[in-house]
This record gives structure tokens, C-alpha cells and sequence, in this order.
């Protein structure tokens, strides 16, 4: 499914590099020498952590670790991370992994672990394609399951074939309650088909109704939850919670549908709604899982902390999930880690084709560590340039000015970036022969959102059918008339109930 996406949400980060910003690239104040650690390797099987002991002192006693990318489509970045969660998990007794996908699908994926699913076929069809399509991801599995590192999920958006179960699990869970044939799930059935195969909310919908059949399963599950039955008690707490999650999803894509705000509109503020809800869940999960030590795997903008001190006028509106993640828990208790490069060539074949990484201008955190000539090293923000001015390309390899230290608590560098090789490819032995066996992902716009969303331009049109049922029988209604009046479209069914009809689309449909 996720081959026939694109991605837009993630334009608004490219709209937040004002011209002013880029003329920082020419203009960047000096950087002061900074003292770096030398990391030997970051082949993700390299299990001799001695390069990376000092990050036991580094890290201190954070519970949750964020490990954040540029774009996501940097393969050795993935490699470098797989390396650091190895660490934290070994060394640390970091025990769960949090992936920028689906809230309910991770959690499905950790009970069909559980249950002895192995877990490429769970992370499959859990996690977005962005990474399990790639050689180097499929390194985390060796680290996944029974005895070794949970997952969960903290994204409010729909994001693997697990999906698909998602609303006969709610119905299965409320039918011994009374009440609950008084739950339209056909309709819920409608939003959330359309919400994870196309990332937006049915245009023929209105969400007033879509929050009244969620209020009505929300009062249930609350009856649940206050009952005798401890298992069931624990599923209705995550779905209370999964049920504002998506409710927020719901509202998202409500306000910024494609018919009444195009991508050229969408600004930093309009992810705030996102990274909020992705804030809440996993403040959730750590809630509900006291005795976890969690790493997040995600894009560095959501994962990063205080974004407001940096130079720009648009980045500053944006309140991005770290953040929320750090004020609740505490600055020590979350360590925001994010990888800076050098040089080389990121992206995916068919995702926008291959980018490369800009020369760091002088003055550039970059530009000294690529001075200094190592291969991979850290930088310490927290302990080594605090409030500290610098200017890094850390988001989308986009200059940005600031007192970094509020934003990012340390940088792994890497030399050179390349992007990431096909699942199935053989090993490459260079850069080059990555390109010539890329990892393929469907056109996109951006890089920030792993979800890919269709893309179309006015006159576009989304084809709508279906069967018309009567809901107490069950049986089909021949010759009802089926209409979107937001769109101005309707069909009349056939003598069998089945319809079929033609919505115009906006100017850009995610």
C-alpha cells in the first residue's frame, strides 16, 4: 500500500527556510573548536561499545532517548542508529524501541511477538515502508522480540496492514457491553479505510459524525475500564487512548483537507496538531509501562526540543513532539540525539530521486568536523557548547542558526551520508553501487512524513464505490441514491445496491 503514497505533510518544513536563512550558508558566524569523541564504527553488528562507554556519562540517567535523522533517507544513518539502540539496550538497559508509526499497529505488533509472530512479519506490517523496505532496517529485527526489545508506536496516523483489524478488535471487545449494536461501525469502517489507505478524512463525511460514533464507543470502553475484568480493563485503557489519537487524526486531516488548503499553504503551525497527539501517546505509554527505558526512532524535527531559539521566523511556530515530551518528563530524563554529515547523497529513487548534501558553508558545525578529517565523531551539545550559537544543517540539511543546545542535546557526525539500499539488494561495496541498487519509494515531496500520500493536481478525482446495505438485514437496497454534497456528486445505485461515482478533488489530495 505505502508504494503508492507520496508525502506532503512534511512541505511545511521545507517553506520554513526563509531566504534569510539561506543566506546564513554564505554568512555563518565562526564556530568555536568544540571537543568531539571519536567514534570508531557504525557497522550495527559491531558489538565492541567501547567508542561509545562515554555516552553511559552523557546520556546519565535519561529514561527516554531520541534518535532522530535528517531525512529519512540516509541508509548508513539507519546503520549508525541500529549501533546506539544496540548500545542503549545492552549497556544501558534501554528495553523498548518507539518507531514514528502507528499507535495501534505497533501495539498489535508487540502482542503478535508475543504471541511467537516473527518479527519481520510484525515490523512489516506495523511500521512504515520509509524504513522496512530498506537492507539496513532490516538489521533492528535481530533486536526485536521475546526477551529482547519491545515496540510501540506513538504516530496518530494508520501505518501497516495491521490496520485492517483495527475496528473488528474494538467491536470484538464491545459487544458484551450493552449498547454496542448501537455503534454505527460500517461508517467508523468508511473513515478509517480512507484515513489509513489515503491519510485524509472521507470528503463525503462530516466528522460531527465521525465524534458522535466515537462518543459513543468511548462511553463503553469507559464502563470497561472501570470493571472487574483486569484483561479487559487494559485493552479499554489503550483503546481510550487510540481512540483520541485517531479522533485527532480525524480532525487534522478535517481542517487541512486538500480541497480547502493546498500544500503551498501548509505551514509549521499545521504539524503542531500531529506532533501533540504523537507527544500524548507515547506519554501514554510511559505512564502505562512505569518500568520502561524507551528509545524513539523517528525524524529529528519532531524528536527535538525547544526549535524557538533558532533563527527563523517561521520554525518558531512550531511546537514539535520532544518538547512536549521534555516539559512533562523533565530536561534530564529525555536525551534528544540527532546526526549531522558532512557530505554525500540522501533520498530514495523514486521519493524526489537522489538529493546531495549541500558543502557545509564556513563557520558550520560541519564544516569544522569535516575539517578535523574523522570518519564518525559526537559532538556534546549539553556539556560541550551550551547555549552556545552555532549553525548546523541538522533539519533537512537546511541551515538553521541558534543556541543548538536547547534544540539538540548531542550530534553523531558521519563524514559521508548515502541513501539507503532495497531490502532484497545484495551488499554493495560503495556509496555508488548503493545508487545503482536504491531502495525504491513512490514520488514525494518531503521527507520528514514516513507516510506517503497520493498526490494530484485540480480536476483530479477520487473514485468512490461500495454496495448500499440495509443495516438491519443486510441485504442490498437497489436504486438508493448515494451523494457527496461537499463535492456536488452523486450516483444512483443499481438493481444489486452497488454504486460507483467520481468526487472532483481539490488541488492537492494528500
Amino acid at each position: 500500500m505505502l508504494n503508492t503514497f507520496t508525502c506532503r505533510w512534511m512541505l511545511a518544513f521545507l517553506g520554513w527556510i526563509t531566504a534569510s536563512t539561506f543566506c546564513l550558508a554564505q554568512s555563518a558566524a565562526p564556530t568555536a573548536t568544540l571537543p568531539v569523541h571519536a567514534i570508531r564504527s557504525i557497522n550495527s553488528a559491531d558489538t565492541d561499545f567501547s567508542d561509545l562507554e562515554f555516552l553511559r556519562q552523557e546520556i546519565g540517567g535519561a529514561r527516554v532517548v531520541m534518535l532522530g535523522e535528517p531525512t529519512h533517507g540516509e541508509g548508513n544513518v539507519f546503520e549508525a542508529k541500529i549501533r546506539l539502540l544496540r548500545f542503549l539496550q545492552e549497556r544501558m538497559g534501554f528495553t523498548t524501541v518507539a518507531f514514528e508509526s502507528g499507535f495501534y499497529e505497533l501495539d498489535k505488533a508487540q502482542r503478535a511477538m508475543q504471541a511467537g509472530t516473527p518479527a519481520a512479519e510484525a515490523i512489516d506490517n506495523s511500521v512504515f515502508g520509509v524504513w522496512t523496505s530498506t537492507r539496513e532496517f532490516r538489521e533492528v529485527l535481530l533486536l526485536l522480540g521475546p526477551g529482547k526489545l519491545k515496540v510501540t508506536g506513538f504516530d496518530y496516523q494508520l501505518s501497516g496492514a495491521y490496520q485492517e483489524e483495527l475496528l473488528e478488535e474494538l467491536e470484538t471487545l464491545l459487544k458484551p457491553e450493552k449498547g454496542a449494536d448501537g455503534i454505527a461501525y460500517d461508517y467508523l469502517d468508511e473513515c478509517f479505510s480512507m484515513m489509513g489507505e489515503h491519510f485524509l478524512f472521507p470528503p463525503s463525511h462530516q466528522i460531527q459524525l465521525f465524534d458522535l460514533q466515537l462518543g459513543k464507543a468511548r462511553r463503553l470502553l469507559e464502563k470497561v475500564a472501570a470493571g472487574p475484568d483486569a484483561k479487559r480493563r487494559k485493552r479499554a485503557d489503550f483503546w481510550l487512548q487510540n481512540l483520541r489519537s485517531l479522533q485527532a487524526a480525524a480532525h487534522d486531516y478535517a481542517t487541512n483537507d486538500p480541497g480547502v488548503k493546498d500544500s503551498t499553504e501548509f505551514r509549521a503551525t499545521d504539524s503542531n496538531p500531529r506532533d501533540a497527539q504523537m507527544a500524548a501517546n507515547l506519554l501514554w505509554y510511559l505512564r502505562q509501562h512505569p518500568q520502561e527505558k524507551v528509545v524513539c526512532w523517528g525524524a529529528l524535527p519532531h524528536l527535538a526540543n525547544k526549535v524557538e531559539v533558532l533563527n527563523d521566523d517561521e520554525i518558531r511556530t512550531y511546537k514539535p513532539m520532544g518538547r512536549a515530551v521534555k516539559a512533562a518528563l523533565g530536561e534530564d530524563a529525555v536525551y534528544v540525539l540527532g546526526t549531522l554529515a558532512g557530505s554525500g547523497t540522501h533520498g530514495f529513487a523514486g521519493m524526489g530521486g537522489y538529493q546531495t548534501v549541500p558543502v557545509p558553508a564556513d563557520g558550520t558545525l560541519e564544516a569544522e568536523l569535516l575539517a578535523q578529517g574523522q570518519e564518525y565523531a559526537f559532538v556534546s551539545l549539553k556539556h560541550d557548547a551550551l547555549r552556545k550559537n552555532l549553525t548546523t544543517y541538522a533539519f533537512e540539511y537546511k541551515p538553521q542558526t541558534g543556541p543548538w543546545s536547547e534544540v539538540v542535546d548531542g550530534f553523531l557526525y558521519l563524514k559521508s551520508v548515502n541513501p539507503p539500499y532495497g531490502a532484497v539488494a545484495p551488499v554493495a561495496a560503495s556509496p555508488t553501487e548503493a545508487l545503482e541498487q536504491p531502495a525504491q519509494a513512490p514520488a514525494a515531496p518531503g521527507r520528514l512524513n514516513p507516510a506517503f500520500r497520493p498526490t494530484g493536481r485540480v480536476g483530479a478525482a477520487l473514485t468512490l464505490s461500495g454496495t448500499v446495505l440495509d443495516r438491519k438485514t443486510g441485504l442490498s437496497v437497489p436504486f438508493a441514491t448515494v451523494a457527496v454534497p461537499a463535492r456536488s456528486a452523486g450516483a444512483t445505485a443499481n438493481a444489486q445496491g452497488q454504486f460507483r461515482l467520481e468526487v472532483r478533488r481539490g488541488r492537492w489530495c494528500r
